[in-house]
């Protein structure tokens, strides 16, 4: 199965240590130790690529390791490690079609699929 990698941020927090993904604005991790943080940001990072794939979006081609970190970051993180981060994604991750506005599961560009209905 391929694998997608993303360069990730740890940074030291008040409780513990915080990850962020600077490819990846809302995937984030925590843990009281690095490596705890980092083991959950490989789930936190799976589950947000998921997500992605599920709404129809392009998965972010990830960036260099050392590549200058976005403005959304905050200048004052007291940063503690990069590390690159893996997780398996599914073969096939072309473009997925999205439901189009109705708000109930349906495609507006086709019928409404389930058991027929009598309509007399």
């Amino acid at each position: 199965m391929p694998v997608r990698c993303y360069y990730a941020v740890v940074e030291r927090g008040a409780d513990g240590f915080g990850v962020v993904f600077p490819d990846l604005p809302g995937c984030t991790s925590a843990g009281d130790t690095v490596e705890e943080a980092l083991r959950n940001a490989a789930e936190a990072l799976a589950a947000h690529l998921e997500l992605l794939w599920e709404s129809g979006d392009p998965l972010p081609a990830p960036s260099a390791p050392g590549s200058p970190l976005p403005d959304w970051l905050d200048d004052g993180l007291e940063i503690v490690a990069c590390r690159t981060v893996c997780v398996p994604v599914a073969k096939s991750r072309g473009p997925r079609k999205r439901d189009r506005g109705r708000g109930d599961g349906q495609r507006e560009d086709g019928p409404a699929r389930g058991p027929l209905r009598d309509r007399s």
